[in-house]
């Protein structure tokens, strides 16, 4: 893609700095027909009501370039809509105060929402009520309808690590609104701690359901496996931090993020934080490559895949910040 503009040659010139494999290209007309399909799914349950910037953010875009392998169209319309889904939570329930977002809200929002994730196993007679606080809120909606596709689609412990993270995810968010409401100063290392759990991996559990195999739950969770899935989470949420710190500190004040941190922590102006977080990105990037490529000479064919599509999800990341317009100054 060849930049034309200043704010575009900064965002490719951002990538540019950045350890990372290499983007493979998009079928562009698959991409347009996802984000058709996944704009008419996402003004059927409601979430982003009234927002004009849902089509620029193109989020069947994000599914089909952190999904490179997949093959199945309904499979990567479901992935856009968990990322849909878990974006619209973060900026409604969490981030930006200008759509209702209230630190002392979120915590009693996202325990609600863990009801859908997880369904409590309550009397039923409770359920007609969990129903009814269901459909007056279209995030609920949203997560009601991604999780009932998802549990049709993977096998019981594709599910099982789904809903862990999703819960961490959101417990990690409750903890991010008290820290925003005190307007406590988070240091670097407990921001990246904390971000392990409150992060991309509600995503990244479910890349091979969308694939179509399923990576058995003893090579999921074996300790390198884990941890490669940590530093790539990492990496994802530090190129993020590095795309959207301005648009953040606007909507949300006193949130924290990779590159406010440093500013802080170091003294130093915007371009150089972002210089050491490119830095911090790419220590983590290379002991990531360097970890992937010994788990799939060691792992098998099935794992083999797993780390190639986990690296496919890093670089698709990557490309999406740079196309998608919601992350744009």
């Amino acid at each position: 893609m060849t930049p034309t503009s200043h704010a575009v040659q900064s965002r490719q010139d951002l990538v540019d700095k950045l350890v990372h494999r290499a983007i493979p290209p998009t079928d562009a007309a698959l991409a347009r027909e996802l984000d058709r399909q996944i704009e008419d799914w996402i003004e059927s349950v409601g979430i982003f009501a009234g927002r004009t910037d849902v089509h620029d953010t193109r989020f069947g875009l994000f599914a089909l370039l952190t999904h490179p392998s997949a093959l199945n169209v309904d499979l990567l319309l479901l992935a856009a809509k968990n990322i849909a889904t878990l974006v619209a939570c973060d900026d409604y329930y969490c981030d930006d105060e200008a759509l209702g977002a209230d630190p002392l809200r979120t915590a009693p929002r996202l325990s609600r929402a863990l009801s859908i994730v997880d369904p409590p196993s309550t009397l039923h007679r409770f359920e007609a009520l969990l129903a009814e606080e269901t459909r007056k809120d279209p995030i609920l909606r949203a997560l009601r309808e991604t999780r009932s596709e998802l549990a049709g689609r993977a096998t019981p412990a594709q599910m099982g690590r789904y809903e862990h993270a999703t819960i961490a995810m959101f417990m990690g968010m409750s903890a991010e609104a008290m820290w925003r409401y005190a307007r406590d100063d988070l240091p670097l290392w407990e921001y990246l701690s904390h971000r392990q759990a409150n992060s991309g991996k509600p995503c990244l559990s479910i890349i091979d359901v969308v694939g179509g195999y399923e990576v058995p739950p003893d090579a999921y969770y074996h300790p390198d496996v884990a941890r490669a899935i940590d530093l790539a989470n990492a990496q994802i949420l530090i190129v993020n931090d590095l795309y959207s710190t301005k648009g953040e500190r606007t909507s949300a004040p006193g949130s924290a993020d990779v590159v406010t941190i440093l500013m802080r922590e170091r003294s130093c102006d915007h371009a150089e934080a972002a210089q050491a977080g490119v830095a911090i990105h790419n220590e983590i990037a290379t002991e990531y490559l360097a970890l992937v490529e010994n788990v799939k000479t060691e792992g098998g064919p099935t794992l083999s895949r797993f780390m190639a599509d986990l690296t496919g999800w890093i670089s698709g990341n990557l490309r999406w910040h740079l196309e998608s317009g919601r992350h744009r100054d």
